[in-house]
């Protein structure tokens, strides 16, 4: 009895010894759920746990993991009692290289011994060369003249040949050497630190499980990217949505099952409470609305201004920050030329800005520091090139309707070009795309697993397609430019859930351009420029510039007639706007008075004129402008 009682306890004994013991488990990026800033990774660990309790270390994840984050999900025979996360800095062991250090050693000596025997060898050639001179000695016959003669040839011989054995053999043994310290050095590079997390268990029995470790990563995110095609003006938009991820972690991720959500985890949840403002006091601050994150770096911003050769504003520029030839965020200017662009992680940058009618621009490279704002000025030049960037802007409000005109000629009615659509604006996902919508975010889920590159390569995935119907309209401004330039509007736009992003814009399957579109307008229409199109010509002339004096030579008036051509070169009819204006007086005993408009829309206060023309396929109008300046 004695003997059974000893092997059982003997049995439980094992047991659990084995429960103690320490698993070590690798862990791979299974899963990806990429936010505006940063990311939620999930790893699929499988291990088998013996019952009781044990240590589980979960190796090889990203150092940059937010330790709050961390979620372990385990089946309901396992307990969770702790989680410690931590660093592994993934050192050799002492002994780890101890073969390669002994062959290197064992070709070190090899060397030493020839270079040892090259030295000697050299050192009986100079001592044969010392005793080569017989002069002065007795005379020697013939015979041992040619003994002589016979060893010093031989043994020199001798000494060259084994000079140039030993030399063979050393470079041998140096490019082994070389092997050796490359491979020393590639295995020290390929240890790198990363994170790991202990883990202690209690299971109930024992269990083949499967434990979801979820954690978030900031270094790690998306942004938008669209691409809008515009095939024609009776046809509808269509804006192709896609997501580009990247994360900056040193090894790629492989089949990843992906997913891209609009939420931001940097941004804090809690409303400030105001505090007293002391007009003796600056206005209190509130601070940036950023939530603070573990290994986040504090961030930077910028401030500029966009104008031109006479130092007037641009409005409405396109300005994208860029690092290393990548887009990071953009802005666009307002009404005053200034842009503002927040939340920049310290690094160097270069901004490129872009507008209709300019050429783009970009500066030098700069650097944003964290806590403080970097000054950037652009300076443009008017373009001269046919297609320009496109810029984005909210309408403020609509154009005054244009009386009709009369003009020279009647122009028929327009089929095309600034009719009013029915609005309906329509979606549809990309294939294997799965959109998730709730009221405070968006969540688009790929049924297709994606190999994510590693160090911020990005990676372009698309989401779906929009179809947008748009108000078409050419405007021009003939002291601006010989071309019109096509505008559509956009009502309800926010129907179309856009994110932040460049898109590039396609018309009449042409690329001509790009803009920034950003859903943080309070506008109900979407008003973009789309192409500056000379295929629709317009010309301003001076016909008449009569001045007349009084009788003392001073000037009394003067008055300037003006003949705007407009031709329509286009396969189709289109309507446009023409953009013009005269001088306001400001002031006193000094008036303008308009001669002819040709049927225009005055705005007088400012001196505005608007003309609104339909013209046929292959048809021209000619408008007078004529005016009078009372001194």
């Amino acid at each position: 009895m004695k003997k059974y009682i000893f092997c059982f306890s003997l049995i439980i004994a094992t047991i659990a010894g084995t429960a103690n013991d320490t698993l070590r488990v690798k862990s791979n990026i299974d899963e990806a759920t990429f936010l505006l800033e940063g990311a939620l990774i999930k790893s699929n660990v499988k291990i088998s746990i013996p019952r009781g309790e044990s240590v589980l270390v979960i190796e090889h994840l990203p150092q940059s993991i937010d330790p709050t984050s961390i979620r372990i999900k385990t089946p309901k025979s396992i307990r969770v009692a702790s989680v410690e996360p931590g660093i592994n800095p993934n050192t050799l062991p002492p002994n780890a290289l101890d073969d390669i250090r002994a062959k290197r050693k064992t070709i070190q000596q090899k060397r030493q011994k020839l270079n040892n025997k090259l030295k000697a060898l050299g050192e009986e050639m100079t001592l044969l060369k010392t005793n080569y001179n017989v002069k002065g000695q007795e005379t020697l016959s013939k015979d041992k003249l040619k003994i002589i003669a016979d060893f010093y040839r031989e043994r020199m011989q001798e000494i060259h040949n084994t000079e140039l054995d030993v030399q063979y053999t050393l470079h041998d043994l140096n490019k082994q050497l070389t092997a050796l310290d490359d491979s020393i050095e590639m295995r020290q590079m390929r240890k790198e630190p990363f994170a790991e997390i202990t883990v202690n268990i209690n299971a109930s029995k024992y269990t083949n499980a499967t434990l979801q470790v979820t954690s978030y990563i900031p270094n790690a995110g998306w942004h938008a990217a669209y691409e809008l095609l515009i095939p024609s003006t009776t046809e509808p938009m269509k804006l192709i949505h896609k997501a580009v991820v990247k994360q900056n972690t040193s090894k790629a991720w492989k089949n990843v099952k992906a997913s891209v959500s609009n939420t931001n985890p940097t941004l804090t949840n809690e409303k400030p409470n105001m505090r007293v403002w002391y007009t003796n006091q600056p206005k209190p601050s509130y601070g940036s609305g950023k939530r603070v994150i573990q290994q986040m770096k504090k961030t930077g911003s910028i401030r500029g201004r966009v104008f031109d050769n006479s130092s007037g504003a641009i409005p409405y520029a396109n300005v994208v920050l860029m690092q290393n030839g990548n887009q990071v965020t953009g802005s666009v200017t307002n009404a005053s030329g200034n842009f503002k662009i927040e939340h920049v992680k310290p690094g160097y940058y270069n901004i490129k800005a872009s507008s209709v009618g300019y050429q783009p621009t970009s500066t030098s490279r700069f650097r944003v520091n964290a806590g403080q704002t970097s000054n950037i000025n652009l300076r443009m030049q008017a373009a001269v090139a046919q297609l320009d960037e496109i810029v984005v802007a909210a309408v403020e409000e609509e154009r005054p309707r244009m009386r009709k005109k009369t003009s020279s000629k009647t122009a028929p009615a327009a089929t095309t070009g600034g009719t009013q659509p029915k609005y309906e604006i329509t979606s549809s996902s990309a294939q294997g795309v799965n959109t998730l919508q709730q009221s405070n975010r968006i969540e688009y889920k790929f049924d297709k697993p994606y190999n994510i590159p590693a160090h911020n390569q990005e990676k372009q995935i698309e989401l779906q397609t929009t179809a947008i119907p748009a108000e078409f309209k050419y405007y021009a401004l003939p002291d601006f430019a010989d071309a019109a330039f096509l505008i559509a509007k956009i009502p309800g736009w926010e129907k179309i859930k856009l994110l932040e992003g460049e898109a590039a814009i396609f018309f009449e399957n042409t690329w001509v351009g790009s803009t920034w579109l950003t859903p943080k307008k309070t506008t109900d229409t979407l008003k973009l420029s789309i192409a500056r199109d000379p295929s629709i010509v317009i010309k301003k002339e001076l016909i008449k510039h009569e001045i007349k004096r009084n009788l003392l030579g001073k000037n009394k008036s003067e008055t300037y007639d003006y003949e705007i051509t407009v031709k329509n070169t286009k396969a189709y009819p289109i309507e446009i706007t023409i953009e013009d204006q005269i001088p306001v007086s400001n002031i006193k005993d000094k008036s303008v008075e308009i001669n002819e408009k040709s049927g225009a829309k005055h705005i007088e206060e400012k001196g505005f004129l608007y003309w609104n023309v339909k013209l046929g396929k292959g048809e021209s109008e000619q408008l007078t402008l004529s005016y009078t300046i009372e001194k």
